[in-house]
């Protein structure tokens, strides 16, 4: 990974991940096998080495921050590694304070974890404050206008039309809004 050589058992890799385990499996050409010897090590593109010792981190079990969780989770959903992001997603769950309603929908959105959409997008909805330019950014501008829509009908609903003063956007339910806007989303 990157120029660093990581020696981890197979046996890990192969357990926790179909992309490795299926790799794994092919045939072997001339010569050493990819991952046998430290001179033909398995080559592992589009990852940094700091992004692949937070996941072997989570593989080997050692205590893990909210950046590692969330990369982990990334790694997980790329390489097939199905286990693992039940475990990440229920370590998670169980983390909710660490893990704002911006950060669970972002995950959510990029991930397709549906379960988290609703919940993360309803609280975003409901808070007086607009979404900030980092926080557009770490959504999208596909979701933002999405939340937006949900946001102004249903203010707009209230008031008659016209959406002026003051939102109050705590006393609205946007559940159903939220699963019409985002039905594609929700459905995928």
């Amino acid at each position: 990974v990157e120029d660093a050589l990581f020696r981890v058992p197979r046996h890990v890799l192969e357990t926790s991940s179909e992309v490795f385990r299926d790799m794994f499996l092919l045939p072997v050409g001339v010569g050493s096998a990819e991952g046998k010897t430290d001179r033909h090590p398995v080559v592992l593109e589009g990852v940094s080495s700091h992004t692949f010792k937070l996941l072997l981190k989570v593989l080997l079990k050692f205590s893990y921050s909210m950046d590692a969780w969330t990369a982990v989770l990334k790694l997980s959903d790329q390489w097939g590694m199905s286990s693992v992001r039940k475990f990440v997603l229920r370590n998670l769950n169980s983390k909710e304070s660490m893990l704002g309603p911006l950060e669970k929908a972002g995950l959510a959105l990029e991930l397709d974890i549906k379960r988290w959409l609703v919940p993360s997008l309803e609280a975003l909805a409901r808070r007086e404050e607009p979404l900030s330019r980092v926080e557009v950014e770490r959504l999208g501008i596909e979701a933002v206008l999405k939340l937006a829509e949900v946001r102004e009908s249903l203010i707009a609903r209230k008031y008659g039309g016209v959406a002026v003063g003051k939102r109050e956007a705590k006393n609205l339910n946007f559940r159903e809004k939220i699963r019409e806007v985002f039905r594609q989303e929700l459905t995928e």
